[in-house]
């Protein structure tokens, strides 16, 4: 993502896969170098934090991904969606509608996001599927073992949402935090309250 001076949003990709990689026993990373996602394992399945961008591209690059790490994209049971931009919400339909992923987000940026991509003049960038589970400050998303607590984290889109949550190192417990939208926005007031 780029700014111009007149504080134009300009969202930008790269095409081209990375191997997917564990990170930890129970996190991996799949995408690109522009944009990835976050796949969590869990006792009960799996937890798909962020969906890239919109497009088939993409949705093999998550699954194509999964599988090499060894995990069935059927598994996925939540769509976790840190933040309203379509490079994290893109494939959130197909997730859903092909996998049965329960979407999650808050409910600030659900409605940013609606407007966010209607105003966008892209046709490329869009939101197209209905979210009813939202979080906010101070929630704990469970699924099986794991529980991710969910911390409001506004600036970069109104209703960002950051993580922390257990995870793994060959057996050894440690938290790790995941910051969902990391960009500083271009307006004076989203910049203070990125800051705070």
């Amino acid at each position: 993502m780029k700014f111009d001076l007149m504080g134009t949003i300009h969202l930008t990709t790269s095409t081209e896969a990375i191997p997917p990689v564990k990170i930890f026993d129970n996190m991996a990373i799949i995408g690109s170098a522009g944009t990835n996602c976050v796949v969590i394992e869990t006792s009960e399945g799996l937890i798909l934090l962020d969906a890239m961008w919109p497009g088939k591209l993409w949705e093999d690059m998550i699954e194509d991904g999964l599988k090499a790490l060894g995990y069935n994209p059927a598994d996925i049971k939540i769509l976790l969606i840190s933040h309203g931009h379509p490079d994290h919400s893109g494939c959130g339909r197909h997730f859903i509608e092909k996998y049965g992923a329960v979407p999650y987000m808050s409910k600030v940026d659900y409605e940013f996001e609606k407007e966010f991509c209607a105003q966008a003049n892209n046709p490329d960038w869009y939101f197209d599927f209905t979210v009813e589970n939202f979080l906010d400050e101070g929630d704990v998303l469970t699924l099986g073992d794991t529980d991710i607590m969910c911390f409001s984290t506004p600036g970069h889109t109104p209703g960002g949402l950051s993580f922390i949550l257990k995870v793994y190192d060959q057996g050894r417990p440690h938290m790790a935090a995941l910051w969902g939208g990391s960009a500083p926005p271009p307006q004076l007031e989203a910049n203070y309250q990125y800051l705070r």
